[in-house]
């Protein structure tokens, strides 16, 4: 801090304290009366850290809890979020952690995760969906991921294909297959309803 700056912090701090004396100090971020000089800080508005310098128009009385609070926040930020910073519930960056999740959500799963999915049995005789399991090896337009789905040929060997499927949790791949099951079976008794 330049001399120049530390007179201008002393006379502000002068300053302050008739005014605390007079009972009319008060804290610049919370709005609230600062009742002695010992709890008073001199909050630079813009902080030195964002290039604030200490000058009578960005030096602030402020409560020492308040200050500490707002930290190295940028103004705007300060006015936006006010109540949460001044609270303890709020703390940079935050917003931008709550996109990235958002984003990251939005992709379904990562190459190598385990996903479930519906698969209609391809036996004709009997037409049931059940539950699959594969691992994601790629991805496919509309939120589908790619996986190797094996399956036993007309001569009992294994073989496999890659399928696009939308990758469910297991939770979700049974509510959904019990869904299906419900209305697979509706469809069967309204069927021997009419053969009668």
């Amino acid at each position: 801090m330049s001399r120049k700056e530390q007179e201008v912090m002393r006379e502000m701090k002068r300053r302050w304290a008739n005014q605390c004396e007079l009972g009319e100090l008060v804290c610049f971020l919370c709005g609230k009366k600062i009742d002695s000089m010992k709890h008073c800080n001199a909050d630079h508005w813009m902080p030195k850290a964002l290039g604030g310098k200490s000058t009578e128009e960005n030096l602030k009385p402020a409560h020492r809890s308040c200050n500490s609070k707002k930290g190295c926040i940028h103004p705007d930020e300060f006015v936006l979020h006010r109540d949460e910073i001044l609270k303890g519930k709020y703390h940079p960056g935050q917003e931008e952690k709550k996109e990235t999740k958002k984003k990251k959500r939005k992709k379904p799963s990562d190459l190598g995760d385990t996903v479930y999915y519906l698969q209609k049995t391809s036996n004709p005789s009997s037409s049931k969906i059940v539950v699959k399991k594969g691992v994601v090896i790629g991805y496919e337009e509309d939120g589908c991921v790619l996986v190797k789905d094996f399956f036993l040929n007309e001569f009992d060997r294994i073989e496999s294909e890659l399928v696009a499927v939308v990758p469910l949790s297991k939770k979700k791949a049974m509510e959904l297959k019990a869904q299906c099951d419900e209305q697979m079976n509706e469809i069967l008794r309204l069927q021997k309803q009419f053969v009668r």
